[in-house]
């Protein structure tokens, strides 16, 4: 077997949390310690001082799952490898949860792997003939309320479940303010629905 560790949440990970974690990992045979940006809510400077310590001093090969909130996760990506991160990954159209995740076709663009212009423009197609109707019915993808709870370490599940919901957009924020002051960082949906009908 191949084993991954994927660590969640990074972003409020320091760099001594970082050392400790790839210190203790690399005394298992992992392929790979894989470090995910949960919240989306990475920045160049977070990355630099969480990282920087491990990258190239890991025994064990790293790798960076980037997520789309805070419309970054793109050039994280690229600063893991400048890093030395060995593992980037990314999806397309960058399909997944909420704001999404890097998006492959991008990297691919960047990292040159396309044989050519046909090939480039079939996989191009392959988001647009198969990827784009799911987009558009699952509505993942960057939005200021993924953007502001990345800003404040609130997990995306809430804000998933917030614009599934038909309220009105002042309702939202005002939901959104109340899951910063209470520092909802953990899933709880019982934390909205009470909100909800305490101010109905």
């Amino acid at each position: 077997y191949s084993v991954c560790v994927n660590i969640m949440k990074c972003s409020l990970l320091t760099g001594d949390d970082t050392l400790k974690v790839t210190e203790k990992l690399d005394c298992y045979d992992l392929q790979v310690i894989y470090f995910a940006d949960s919240y989306g809510a990475l920045t160049t400077s977070k990355i630099i001082d969480i990282f920087s310590n491990i990258a190239g001093n890991s025994g064990t090969s790293l790798g960076f799952h980037g997520h789309d909130n805070m419309g970054c996760a793109f050039s994280n990506s690229l600063l893991a490898v400048d890093l030395g991160f060995e593992y980037i990954d990314g999806t397309v159209l960058g399909m997944g949860r909420g704001a999404g995740n890097t998006d492959l076709e991008t990297l691919c663009l960047h990292f040159n792997k396309f044989q050519n212009r046909l090939d480039q423009l079939n996989f191009s197609n392959l988001g647009k003939c198969f990827f784009s109707e799911l987009k558009s019915s699952h509505k993942w993808g960057y939005s200021n309320l993924y953007h502001l709870a990345a800003n404040n370490n609130i997990h995306p599940s809430y804000i998933q479940l917030i614009t599934n919901m038909t309220l009105d957009p002042h309702k939202c924020l005002e939901l959104i303010d109340f899951l910063i002051d209470n520092n909802c960082n953990t899933f709880n949906v019982d934390c909205i629905y009470t909100y909800l009908k305490e101010h109905e």
